[in-house]
């Protein structure tokens, strides 16, 4: 799996499709694999891998999103 950078500041939209598509590819390689299958424990780790990065990348946006929104009085 390719390496991503750090979430950036303001993640583009080539990032965001980025990292559907290694989720997309991951997905379809597990829906292919048999469950003797020894790649099965690499592709796994790698969608753990992918997992947690959309899951830090989607917790950053959200807090940048409602962070913007509150309006100092």
């Amino acid at each position: 799996m390719e390496s991503f950078l750090p979430i950036p500041d303001s993640p583009s939209r080539q990032y965001l499709l980025c990292v559907h598509r290694h989720l997309n590819a991951r997905l379809h390689e597990l829906h292919r694999l048999r469950m003797d299958d020894p790649k099965l424990a690499k592709i796994l780790r790698e969608f753990e891998d992918l997992t947690q990065l959309t899951k830090e990348l989607v917790e950053e946006v959200a807090i940048r999103l409602a962070t913007e929104h509150i309006s100092p009085t």
